[in-house]
């Protein structure tokens, strides 16, 4: 059986209960977490797609972009031409991003120099917003001290009260979220976080018993933290389609672990949720940990669309994503969120030798173990 196929009961009573697409084609079903149940419709063309989001609409949903609504109910449906392949996300009690027109002004992003005496990973960005709110991207591992540093930095970077208008998690990884649970803990009381916004796999599927046991038990933390601190701010999950406004950047979801089943995610880098971030007419492509399976997705589904300005390099420069897919972004700028010492003895490896010896766009390379850096967009 495939990884996280559906055969609980009380799942395909719920999934009987909205209109599914008319074919011939029985769709696979998995459980994706958090009550969200995924059809995925294989061998599908443009005009079954078109016909089915006018069936949706005949029978009641109301359609904001790719989400059909319908009393407290969501079906995000997106179709991928290319693959001919449809995907139905089932999502009950959905958050929707807030519709929001954008702002103009200027905008910084820092790449942040984490504590890497003792942990040789970890990844944090924060981007200064017009309004001097923030969006933080992961935020780094939860090293003794590590939030602490990051409330400074927030703090010496606004005159104001510390307002996060979006904290993105781009997957369960301890490296990438630990500091973000320590920091909420702490620190909630002392700042305003806006909305959360992230997309994490079921834990209980068939390959989970291969994950690392810290990482299952530090997302078990993640939604205990979450539901304990900010249990009053929208938990957004975000579905690979979406674009959506945060005062001057505009956010694009390119991937997230619903467009791989049904992979078996025995990496877990392959959860990662895919963003790029446009602002003043730059595009910033954030990567997380993306592995060979996510890679693929990307390239297959995007080609040269993938052209961004900026790039953040996967993995933090290990065994991340394929060179082909830093060849389609073709960046100028590149982003290593990785020690210094880790920078140096990776460099030999394919993808990242390319970046630094090989493109000929790429012309500058910020790396966190020298120190946090800015640019200004």
């Amino acid at each position: 059986m495939s990884a996280n196929l559906l055969t609980e009961k009380k799942f395909v009573k719920i999934i009987a209960d909205f209109s599914k697409l008319d074919c011939n084609t029985e769709p696979e079903i998995y459980y994706v977490n958090n009550g969200a149940v995924l059809y995925k419709y294989n061998d599908v063309d443009i005009n079954e797609y078109c016909k089915y989001c006018k069936k949706l609409l005949n029978d009641g949903y109301n359609q904001k972009g790719f989400a059909f609504l319908k009393n407290s109910e969501m079906l995000y449906v997106y179709y991928l031409k290319k693959e001919r392949v449809l995907r139905v996300v089932f999502e009950p009690d959905a958050i929707l991003p807030n519709k929001t027109i954008l702002k103009n002004g200027k905008c910084e992003l820092y790449q942040l120099s984490l504590n890497q005496e003792k942990v040789d990973c970890g990844m944090s960005y924060v981007l200064k917003l017009c309004d001097d709110s923030f969006f933080i991207i992961d935020g780094g591992y939860f090293t003794k001290g590590e939030c602490d540093r990051l409330y400074q930095f927030l703090i010496d970077h606004t005159d104001d009260k510390i307002n996060i208008a979006g904290w993105f998690c781009s997957h369960a990884h301890e490296d990438h979220f630990g500091c973000f649970m320590d920091f909420v803990e702490k620190y909630s009381n002392y700042v305003n976080i806006e909305n959360l916004y992230y997309n994490f796999p079921n834990m209980y599927i068939p390959s989970a018993k291969n994950w690392k046991k810290d990482d299952i038990e530090s997302t078990k933390r993640f939604y205990d933290m979450i539901n304990k601190y900010l249990m009053n701010i929208p938990h957004i999950k975000l579905h690979t389609g979406q674009k959506f406004n945060i005062k001057n950047i505009e956010v694009e979801v390119l991937a997230t672990h619903e467009d791989l089943y049904p992979c078996d995610f025995e990496n877990f880098n392959d959860t990662s949720t895919v963003i790029r971030i446009n602002v003043n007419g730059k595009s910033i492509m954030f990567l997380g940990d993306t592995g060979d399976e996510l890679s693929d997705f990307l390239i297959n589904v995007y080609g040269k669309n993938l052209k961004s300005d900026i790039v953040q390099v996967a993995h933090h420069g290990f065994n991340g994503a394929k060179k082909e897919v830093y060849e389609l972004i073709d960046a100028v700028t590149v982003l290593w969120p990785t020690a210094d010492y880790c920078f140096e003895e990776n460099l030999n490896r394919d993808a990242n030798k390319y970046l630094f010896k090989e493109s000929k766009t790429a012309k500058e390379h910020i790396i966190s173990g020298y120190g946090t850096k800015s640019i200004v967009l």
